[in-house]
């Protein structure tokens, strides 16, 4: 199963959580920033990783949320 983590980090911590969830190593983690190259359609699992920073996520987090909803809907999703 193919498993992509996309991250947004202030301070680089869920970007070290990402990389220690990432157990078999296989997966891709990437940059909620550099996301434009990865094709999710390729992969069955999509884990997002944000920071919050006074009681919000990053903007950019809830936009991709909002433009890629029914792709997420279809896939398993943390």
């Amino acid at each position: 199963m193919k498993k992509i983590f996309i991250y947004s980090s202030s301070n680089g911590q869920s970007l070290k959580i990402c990389k220690a969830l990432n157990k078999n190593k296989e997966s891709l983690i990437i940059d909620i920033d550099m996301l434009k190259t990865a094709n999710l359609d390729n992969f069955d699992q999509i884990v997002i990783g944000a920071s919050v920073k006074y009681g919000d996520h990053n903007k950019k987090v809830y936009e991709f949320v909002k433009k890629n909803r029914a792709l997420l809907e279809e896939k398993k999703t943390v």
